[in-house]
């Protein structure tokens, strides 16, 4: 699956933007409590597998990411999935610390550095359900 999931943006839907194998491993790397496998493909899928038209229409707020998010919202990766998704629209969840909000902001930067120094750029595709 990792090796596909380095290839391509495999999609089963062109408006479910979550329904990439990229998101799909980062959900089984969840399963299996390893957070930071999980964070590293679902920063890939926000990465390559959006396509212009979705990345201007908010599209990273519109991925269903970091579903199983470890602890409360004083956790950092929930910290750092909230702010990806918009805490706008997660009104009644509580913000971090200052602390653990700047300690997200980092993470989701050398997240995206992992990513980017990686070299996985898939290319997007779209297969019927």
């Amino acid at each position: 699956m990792e090796a596909l999931a380095k290839k391509a943006c495999v999609r089963t839907s062109s408006v479910n933007i979550s329904s990439s194998i990229q998101v799909a491993l980062g959900q089984s790397f969840e399963s299996a409590r390893k957070g930071e496998e999980a964070d590293f493909w679902y920063v890939v899928a926000m990465t390559h597998c959006l396509t212009a038209q979705e990345r201007a229409s908010n599209g990273e707020k519109s991925m269903l990411i970091g579903r199983g998010v470890d602890g409360g919202p004083q956790e950092v990766r929930g910290a750092m999935w909230l702010g990806v998704r918009g805490r706008d629209r997660f009104p009644t969840i509580p913000l971090g610390t200052p602390e653990v909000e700047e300690k997200a902001k980092v993470r989701l930067a050398m997240l995206r550095e992992k990513v980017a120094a990686s070299k996985i750029r898939p290319a997007i595709g779209f297969v019927a359900p």
